[in-house]
């Protein structure tokens, strides 16, 4: 059996699916989004006008069910289509590692704990449960609309927290890795990965935020709609966007000043005569020095 590739995906069938289709992203989102869409169109519950305690705002819920839909739509794709980054990037990285088992050490680390960000969701999710209309009889449109806006908060919070998970499990073990990966400053486009994730991290929460504004869809801001979205997502950035590329950055800028450090001392011992050789080497080591010092960190 292969090693799972994805923290959030322990299930065979869905692994294979993944392996299997040409466009997975888009499958696995469009179903997802149509499931979520169908639930609040064929309950009644996608514009409930008329509805007591919703009817007065009936285009909230309707920005409410297409967040519900569309948000944790796009973090699948997004996160499934990182996959086969992932994999070409740790392909890259095993090759830069002296030994393969280390590798393979790191990248499992903590997959065996993604219960842990199903109970992250699971707890978002309790949070965010509007309660309110539960309180009308069983049956009720107004108990529909609430139950309906229930299953949505729960499913999105669960996945948003299993993805989440994966994410800082990846960026954690890019992290690990910058340690033992072999700086080259003349091949740099090597560690081209650890920036991709960061960049792949910062794009995935910065969408994810933008489809938060489908809760003002009535033109009515709402601090409590967005207040969750944005205790989570901020703090995520400042962490995912940093994370895999901050160990590798520090090296490649502690071996930038050790070699610049070695090419002034040969600098300082080369000659200053105006002859034909001793210009050529000069100029040489002042070329290699500025080259070393332009040099993407």
């Amino acid at each position: 059996m292969k090693p799972v590739e994805f923290a959030i995906y322990p299930v065979k069938p869905l692994e294979n699916l993944i392996d299997s289709r040409k466009h997975p992203a888009k499958l696995i989102g469009i179903i997802y989004f149509s499931f979520v869409l169908a639930l609040f169109l064929l309950t009644d519950s996608f514009y409930p006008a008329g509805v007591e305690l919703y009817g007065e705002s009936p285009l909230e819920i309707t920005g409410a069910a297409l967040m519900m839909a569309s948000l944790p739509a796009y973090l699948i794709m997004c996160s499934i289509s990182s996959l086969r980054i992932r994999r070409r990037n740790h392909e890259s990285i095993s090759r830069l590692i002296e030994d393969p088992a280390l590798h393979e050490s790191i990248r499992k680390r903590g997959l065996e704990f993604w219960p842990l960000g199903i109970l992250f969701g699971a707890l978002n999710a309790g949070l965010n449960i509007p309660s309110t209309a539960f309180a009308y009889g069983f049956g009720s449109p107004t108990y529909t609309v609430g139950l309906v806006l229930m299953v949505g908060q729960i499913l999105m919070w669960l996945i948003i927290g299993a993805l989440l998970y994966s994410a800082i499990l990846e960026s954690l073990s890019l992290n690990n890795l910058s340690r033992h990966v072999q700086v080259n400053l003349y091949q740099l486009d090597e560690l081209n990965g650890f920036g991709e994730t960061a960049l792949n991290s910062y794009l995935m929460i910065a969408g994810a935020l933008a489809l938060t504004t489908l809760q003002s869809l009535d033109l009515e801001f709402r601090w409590t709609n967005y207040r969750n979205g944005l205790i989570v997502g901020i703090p995520l950035a400042l962490i995912l966007v940093p994370l895999p590329i901050w160990n590798l950055h520090l090296r490649i800028r502690q071996a930038k000043e050790e070699l610049v450090r070695e090419l002034n001392v040969e600098i300082n011992k080369a000659s200053a005569a105006l002859t034909k050789d001793s210009i050529g080497d000069m100029n040489a080591l002042l070329q290699r020095r500025e080259l070393i010092q332009n040099l993407r960190n």
